[in-house]
């Protein structure tokens, strides 16, 4: 239980000391000038006002009427300070019953603190530091004294209490303020409540936690300064030095909890301010940040324990975005884990931080998968792209299902039936489809016993069409253009770092909304090669010569950009030296297997260049070359044969009855 305190009474009552795992008094430092000044002034109005000031909790533990303060050491320092300043200057009215207290109240963070403490309060004060002389500077004075050890100069506390005593001096003495008015008594009139960590319920961890040693202020301090400074509300402050830092601190318990809790917390709020600035929220978030955590520390091991199978691992990923939080190597979590955060957030937002009972647990379900289905669809993060999804999610929470994007719309539909509830799951998590089961849906038309068949067949068999790398056989590609001239960048197959453009490109394919189709009718013809009419009118593309003989792609290994037409895209190069992509035809490649399909051949590419190749059949021997998109056969006297196909199937089939005519002949 809290009792409240003045100063003077908290020292008549116990010897405060300030332990020596604090950090040293950081008021005095010189970044926190404008920090010092502004909590002096409010201090000594505080003093001028009936009323008096509260500063609200500190914490210690006391044992043998010592008080060790844990938490509220810049307060209580400084008020300290004040009263030491106006009992040696005698201003106020001198009081000997503060007088006689004052030595009990010292620092363990060094001897050489303890001992100017001591010395402050009896040693003399010289003249210089009791007049009206606003010019003096109090560092300089303290230096030159006798009893005042060159060694002290190195010690932050000593040099910080300095700096405050200055300040004090600067605003008392000014000529225009009133006040000159102050008693010592009225230092009566600043309260705090001071509260035993034994009260608490805490052990020596605490002592710890609230206490993280340190030179300098760092950013949750400074923030931590400016956030209270404008909270008007005790419980909020009481929450984030309570349940919030120990939340965290758990969290980091293996990994330097001291230091790394304190950036967590500074990262949390920092994090809630990128996403109030992303919807528009950017004035007083402190209510919607403390249902957020009183969310989570409420709910933290009911969602742990969500085995849910949208995801691999339990828990919702609440691990992963606490991991995220926790990452000392980054000053601020990803877009992607932004987005996570906000699905947690705006959830939290939208409820009343109470027990999560079964309706409120499948609901955050849901809404966590859909962002993380958005996360999944989002192959280059950004700030732009995620700060639209985070919009989405924010409408998705706010206005129900009519803001799902359409992909999820038509998933949700079929999640009420358990059975497809697993199917769905299972394909918005697979790598190569993550985050979408619409192509599933579509290939299935809605039907379960055909999706069960088309997602083991395409994603999750020993022989399904998609490994989590990509295509298994990349002759199936030819096979897929057969139904789906939408196929364009999926034979990017390549080793080192290109590596990374097959997957994305499958990815990317199973993304479209063609995707679905052709993957039915590819599995409900047996994987069956099916040229479809007038699949691509220029002949140049190297798909269809692909499509002919889908073999030679098992010996093409990497690829190059190029143009074909209107459109960038990718030409292979050959794994094997003699269909290397940059020398031989393709079209002559193709001819060569087509033809051997129906009659062997003793084939030589001319002059290793692969521009023609020489055929001999029939004892006699026939120069084959590929120009102005035709196929010319010539012998000795000269082109006997050029093809008059349309296609690159009758080009291929009205040159290979040609050579099988040459053959009998």
């Amino acid at each position: 239980m809290s009792t409240r305190y003045n100063l003077k009474q908290l020292l008549i009552d116990f010897k405060v000391e300030i332990p020596a795992i604090q950090r040293d008094f950081a008021f005095g430092r010189k970044e926190a000038k404008q920090k010092r000044e502004s909590f002096v002034e409010n201090l000594l109005k505080g003093l001028l006002d009936d009323k008096g000031l509260h500063l609200d909790f500190v914490y210690g533990q006391e044992a043998d009427g010592i008080m060790v303060m844990l938490d509220g050491q810049q307060r209580i320092t400084t008020l300290w300070l004040i009263a030491v300043y106006m009992d040696r200057t005698g201003l106020g009215h001198a009081d000997t019953s503060f007088s006689n207290i004052l030595s009990r109240f010292s620092y363990d963070t060094r001897t050489s603190s303890k001992e100017f403490c001591n010395a402050l309060l009896v040693e003399s004060w010289d003249e210089r530091l009791l007049d009206r002389d606003l010019s003096v500077k109090y560092q300089d004075v303290f230096f030159e004294q006798k009893w005042f050890f060159n060694s002290w100069r190195f010690d932050p506390t000593i040099t910080g209490m300095v700096a405050m005593l200055h300040t004090i001096h600067e605003i008392f003495r000014h000529e225009q303020n009133e006040y000159s008015k102050i008693e010592i008594s009225h230092l009566n009139r600043i309260t705090f409540s001071f509260l035993p960590i034994e009260d608490l319920g805490q052990s020596e961890e605490l002592y710890l936690k609230m206490n993280a040693r340190g030179k300098a202020l760092n950013d949750w301090d400074n923030y931590k300064a400016k956030l209270f400074e404008n909270a008007d509300s005790k419980q909020f402050k009481k929450e984030v030095d309570g349940e919030l830092l120990d939340y965290f601190w758990k969290i980091n318990k293996d990994n330097e909890p001291q230091v790394n809790t304190e950036k967590s917390l500074y990262k949390l709020f920092n994090t809630i301010k990128r996403l109030g600035d992303i919807i528009g929220d950017e004035g007083d978030n402190r209510a919607s940040a403390q249902k957020f955590w009183r969310f989570l520390i409420k709910n933290d091991e009911i969602i742990r324990s969500i085995d849910f199978e949208r995801f691999s691992e339990q828990g919702l990923r609440l691990p992963d975005l606490l991991s995220s939080l926790a990452d000392s190597n980054r000053q601020d979590i990803t877009w992607n884990d932004l987005t996570l955060f906000a699905a947690y957030f705006l959830f939290a937002e939208a409820n009343d931080p109470v027990g999560l009972n079964d309706v409120k647990i499948d609901e955050l379900k849901q809404i966590i998968r859909i962002a993380q289905n958005l996360i999944d669809r989002n192959h280059r993060p950004d700030e732009d792209s995620n700060t639209k999804n985070i919009v989405k999610l924010k409408a998705i929470i706010d206005e129900g299902l009519g803001a799902l994007p359409e992909e999820d719309k038509i998933s949700h539909r079929l999640l009420g039936d358990v059975a497809w509830e697993s199917l769905i799951y299972k394909a918005e998590k697979h790598p190569l489809s993550a985050g979408t089961a619409k192509w599933l849906i579509d290939a299935s038309v809605a039907e379960f016993s055909k999706a069960e068949k088309i997602l083991n067949k395409t994603l999750y068999s020993e022989n399904s069409i998609f490994t989590v790398d990509g295509i298994r056989d990349v002759t199936m590609t030819a096979k897929l253009w057969s139904y789906d001239a939408g196929v364009r960048n999926g034979i990017k197959i390549a080793n080192g770092a290109a590596a990374h453009s097959e997957k994305y490109s499958w990815w990317s394919y199973l993304h479209l909304d063609s995707a679905g189709t052709a993957i039915r009718d590819l599995i409900d013809g047996g994987f069956e090669y099916n040229v479809v009419e007038n699949l691509i009118d220029d002949f140049h593309n190297y798909r269809e010569w692909f499509m002919a003989a889908p073999e030679i792609l098992n010996e093409y290994q990497s690829f190059k950009e190029t143009w074909w037409g209107a459109h960038r895209d990718y030409i292979l190069k050959g794994q094997k030296t003699y269909i290397n992509g940059s020398k031989w035809q393709l079209q002559l490649v193709v001819l060569e297997r087509v033809i051997k399909e129906i009659t062997p051949l003793d084939v030589a590419y001319h002059n290793g260049q692969g521009e023609d190749f020489v055929a001999t059949f029939a004892d006699k021997r026939y120069q084959v070359r590929y120009e102005d998109e035709h196929f010319k056969i010539s012998d000795d006297a000269g082109i006997i044969f050029v093809d008059s196909g349309d296609s690159v199937s009758e080009k291929l089939s009205k040159t290979r009855d040609e050579i099988i005519k040459l053959t009998n002949d």
